[in-house]
């Protein structure tokens, strides 16, 4: 996308297909954590890790969304 070259339309798409996976893995996470009564990490410290890595994800796709809104928007690159 940032170089302008292949079908943007066809890496839009794959950006938001990874969000949607990561949001499954996300959940996934959550489930094994709440069902987890002993965890190897702080459970408030693997809650962030999950949230935060969720802010990336969405963020991401948030960008592709925006870049798909806007076909004529040229990335610096």
């Amino acid at each position: 996308l940032v170089k302008g070259t292949g079908d943007r339309d066809a890496a839009i798409a794959k950006v938001v297909e990874a969000e949607r996976k990561g949001d499954g893995a996300l959940h996934g996470m959550t489930g094994a954590l709440a069902a987890s009564f002993v965890t190897p990490i702080d459970r408030e410290d693997l809650h962030a890790l999950v949230g935060a890595y969720e802010g990336v994800s969405e963020t991401v796709a948030a960008a592709a969304t925006y870049l798909e809104v806007h076909p004529n928007m040229r990335l610096p690159g």
